[in-house]
């Protein structure tokens, strides 16, 4: 996440799949227990999700409730 330095996830956010738009292989994504900071273009972020992709292409990220995050 860019921009933001802290994050609260309340139970209501949750990050449904990240899927491979061309193929549909759905890729596990965790969420950090230590969500290091990033800087970005001297822009703050923080790591928030954690995942390994192995096919290059276009992901589509479904969540529930994103509104819920607080960032």
């Amino acid at each position: 996440m860019v921009g933001g330095g802290y994050i609260d996830n309340p139970a209501s956010f949750i990050i449904i799949r990240l899927i491979h738009q061309a193929s549909q292989n759905q890729i596990e994504v965790k969420e950090n227990i230590i969500k290091p900071r990033i800087r970005k273009n001297w822009v703050m972020g923080i790591e928030y999700l954690q995942f390994r992709i192995s096919q290059e292409g276009e992901y589509i990220l479904k969540l529930e409730n994103p509104e819920e995050l607080i960032v």
